[in-house]
């Protein structure tokens, strides 16, 4: 991937959340894809998972570099103490061939999510605010 998971999520986090619903990829309204262009080589696919637990929203992210086709998976946390991230550490493969399926990804994702929420809610008790 040439972009970061840190400019991915940034890029992720100012898109308007109406837009997420919206919009995608693969949608007919082409110019509203570049929404999802984090840079000229990696694009957000989609957001094949969407954890609502009130104030806190943890998403799955499908990330595509152009050139390689390759893919990869980003999950925020986001919470009113702040935003943390993890990036899916095994190689994902590529668009046409992956090497994981969306069940094991959704699972690890769920997990995660569920442990970036518990340790956003940590660091507020200690007064830290969390962070990338």
């Amino acid at each position: 991937m040439t972009a970061t998971r840190e400019q991915i999520v940034h890029h992720f986090l100012r898109i308007n959340p109406t837009d997420i619903v919206r919009y995608n990829w693969g949608c007919t309204d082409h110019h509203n894809t570049k929404l999802w262009h984090v840079d000229d080589d990696t694009y957000i696919n989609g957001v094949p998972l969407t954890v609502d637990r009130d104030l806190d929203v943890g998403h799955l992210l499908e990330i595509v570099e152009k050139d390689t086709s390759a893919v990869s998976y980003v999950v925020v946390a986001v919470t009113p103490n702040g935003h943390q991230s993890a990036w899916w550490e095994p190689d994902a493969g590529t668009f046409f061939n992956r090497n994981v399926d969306t069940e094991t990804v959704t699972a690890w994702a769920v997990g995660v999510i569920y442990g970036l929420f518990q340790h956003l809610r940590e660091t507020a008790d200690t007064g830290s605010r969390g962070a990338e």
